[in-house]
């Protein structure tokens, strides 16, 4: 006589599947977005390297964020990575693009055409304001610390608006400024050495994408895809000035240890940005 499953036995072969998978889903995602965070933190160290190879050719200082032709960071240090840039025109236009690819895309980031989806600090990579710098040019020897102090972070998606850029370019820098006004809820502009932690998620409710626990950052606002974005399973890799690379969860980022930079946070340089306690620009 042959025996077959009854229907009560198959409703608890598949409930115990739905359990499983239930179980295991959730570990799979896991497991694939570490597997992401590794390589992106790969891309992290191969350009803090590229960076530090630069300054040894350069008399220990620094690059460029931008050049007033439009020459960014990430193609002033292609020499030395020769990797992640894939340069054309913006869609649909004759404007000269470079797209993030290579180490300079990060798996996890939600638009793959994004350029700039990392970022280095505006104080000490300068980008010139015409034929002016918003700051000087820094050394290693100026940045007290530099195995502290973070330079590069991987930001969020920026659509700014131009239809030549529809995936949205954002900034090539971030701003230790705009970290300091976002970031500090008790801020006054007074004292930039307040010691507090980088885990707000935003003291301007309106600004609600500005919220560093959402990967995109897609707003009207663009200085919203400056910020750190926690899209690693609660984490978001850094490069600190020396080259070296962590990978940081969120609430541990510091800005007194790790942003802040006596004598080159812009408030610490006469003329060049000295706000009022209700000082905000936005």
């Amino acid at each position: 006589m042959s025996s077959a499953f009854t229907l009560i036995e198959l409703l608890v072969v598949i409930a115990i599947i739905a359990i499983l998978a239930a179980i295991l889903f959730p570990v799979f995602a896991q497991a694939r977005e570490k597997a992401r965070q590794s390589a992106c933190l790969s891309n992290f160290k191969q350009i803090g390297l590229g960076i530090i190879q630069y300054t040894q050719d350069y008399d220990e200082t620094y690059p460029l964020g931008g050049r007033a032709d439009g020459v960014e960071w990430s193609t002033i240090i292609q020499p030395y990575l020769k990797n992640g840039l894939k340069g054309g025109n913006a869609p649909g236009t004759t404007e000269s693009y470079n797209y993030s690819g290579g180490i300079f895309h990060c798996p996890s980031f939600p638009v793959d055409a994004q350029a700039n989806q990392y970022k280095v600090r505006s104080d000490v990579f300068p980008v010139p304001q015409g034929t002016e710098f918003a700051y000087g040019t820094y050394t290693l020897a100026d940045i007290d610390a530099p195995a502290n102090k973070i330079g590069l972070i991987e930001g969020g998606v920026n659509g700014n608006g131009s239809p030549a850029q529809p995936d949205g370019y954002g900034y090539t820098v971030w701003s230790p400024v705009e970290w300091y006004w976002v970031s500090d809820k008790s801020a006054t502009g007074s004292d930039p050495s307040r010691n507090f932690s980088l885990d707000s998620k935003n003291q301007f409710g309106h600004w609600g994408d500005c919220d560093f626990d959402i990967n995109s950052g897609n707003s009207g606002w663009v200085t919203c895809n400056q910020f750190p974005r926690y899209r690693h399973n609660g984490t978001t890799n850094v490069s600190y000035l020396d080259g070296h690379v962590k990978a940081k969860p969120r609430g541990s980022l510091n800005w007194l240890n790790e942003v802040y930079i006596p004598g080159v946070f812009p408030s610490d340089i006469p003329g060049v940005f000295n706000p009022p306690p209700s000082w905000y620009p936005y």
